[in-house]
């Protein structure tokens, strides 16, 4: 995070992300186990593997269009 922001903000917004993480988490967690009390577990599990896959999947996809987009400035400034 140097790199993008600088050794001044880096750190900060490193700790920002990571206490905001923390956060969402201790939030979320009652809020979703009471929701999902009234499903089967194995549909609540099964649910939440669906989602990871599609949340690696777009993460994947995000990393190729970045990449795409590097090549192509690359080769356009040739």
């Amino acid at each position: 995070m140097n790199k993008v922001f600088g050794n001044v903000y880096g750190p900060k917004y490193y700790g920002f992300l990571g206490s905001f993480n923390a956060v969402i988490v201790i939030i979320l967690t009652p809020l979703i186990t009471s929701l999902t009390k009234k499903f089967r577990i194995i549909s609540v599990i099964a649910c939440g593997g669906l989602l990871y896959a599609v949340s690696l999947a777009v993460c994947g996809a995000l990393i190729m269009f970045l990449l795409n987009g590097m090549y192509e400035k690359l080769m356009n400034n040739k």
